[in-house]
């Protein structure tokens, strides 16, 4: 029987090369080697409430 679910094991090796793909594109800085559906935004820092 077929199931639906992808297993565990199969979902950590695509975790983990969707992170090698990430991490040759921002050593490199080639923008032809961004990954598809990466979207990066630059941190920010909430202002402090003035108490």
């Amino acid at each position: 029987m077929e199931t639906k679910v992808e297993r565990p094991k199969s979902i950590a090796k695509q975790m983990l090369e969707r992170k090698r793909l990430i991490e040759d594109y921002l050593k490199s800085g080639d923008e032809s080697k961004k990954p598809a559906g990466v979207k990066f935004v630059k941190p920010f820092t909430l202002p402090d409430e003035e108490r």
